[in-house]
């Protein structure tokens, strides 16, 4: 069985010293299956196109919303007949298009692709700021039928509409193909988990679910003494002050996690 660790990665602070310092991938005694991590990142884009990324994102979710995401929708609908290239380089999967969050979707896609073509069997996708307990992983994965179709993670919206939230999604070969062969239809001017949501829910596939525990301060950690007994494959380390300690607290919690 092979798993790919697919990090949905940014060139910016605190992701690049967090990759530069930690390894999120804890395990407590070896593992059976083959993990394997990469780093999905894009080009990095023109000044251009940041402002309109930046002024989208801004107003996603204010009174313009709607209509720009119907003009998002058309600007980026290239990227539903057209997946851009993606080539590996170490530890990295570069993907041809700009790193902006609007791309997440058309970036996670040729990524998704090139595992495919790569022969993995699952695909997990995180944030730079996450751990994941692989002993635990490989627990879930081993009690499912490797044929199955599987979309898994923490359920958001779980009575409407539901979706896994981008910080974890575990999705099988089968569950890949399906999205890879509906591709034409994925709306991305949606954010990228909420648009992965629509066209599995439109295709049948319910999300099975799996907790994930948000951390959002070093505090939380000394103050938790059970977190190493809790049964959870993924810990999510964002910090809600500035300047963001994300690394601190994913390197407070492996130590928790060891002891």
């Amino acid at each position: 069985m092979k798993v790919a660790i697919l990090v949905a990665y940014h060139a910016s602070s605190p992701f690049t010293e967090i990759r530069d310092s930690i390894d999120p991938l804890f395990a407590s005694e070896p593992t059976s299956i083959e993990f394997d991590l990469f780093y999905v990142k894009g080009n990095t884009p023109s000044g251009f196109v940041s402002r309109i990324s930046h002024f989208i994102e801004k107003n996603r979710f204010q009174r313009l919303g709607l209509p720009l995401r119907i003009v998002d929708s058309i600007l980026l609908s290239r990227y539903r007949f057209h997946s851009p290239l993606a080539k590996l380089q170490g530890h990295e999967i570069n993907v041809d298009c700009p790193d902006e969050l609007r791309y997440l979707g058309t970036k996670m896609l040729s990524a998704y692709e090139y595992c495919v073509g790569a022969g993995y069997d699952y695909v997990f996708k995180t944030t730079t700021s996450s751990v994941i307990h692989l002993n635990r992983l490989e627990e879930f994965l081993k009690k499912i039928d490797r044929k199955a179709i599987l979309y898994a993670g923490n359920i958001i919206n779980e009575n409407k509409k539901p979706f896994v939230s981008g910080a974890c999604i575990l999705l099988s070969r089968s569950t890949l193909e399906i999205i890879l062969k509906k591709k034409r239809n994925i709306d991305h001017s949606l954010l990228d988990d909420v648009a992965l949501g629509k066209i599995l829910r439109n295709n049948g596939i319910k999300p099975t679910p799996f907790k994930s525990l948000n951390i959002q301060s070093v505090e939380e950690i000394d103050l938790n003494n059970d977190l190493q007994l809790l049964p959870l494959i993924h810990f999510r380390c964002k910090d809600t002050n500035i300047p963001r300690r994300d690394l601190e607290i994913m390197k407070r919690l492996i130590t928790k996690l060891e002891n």
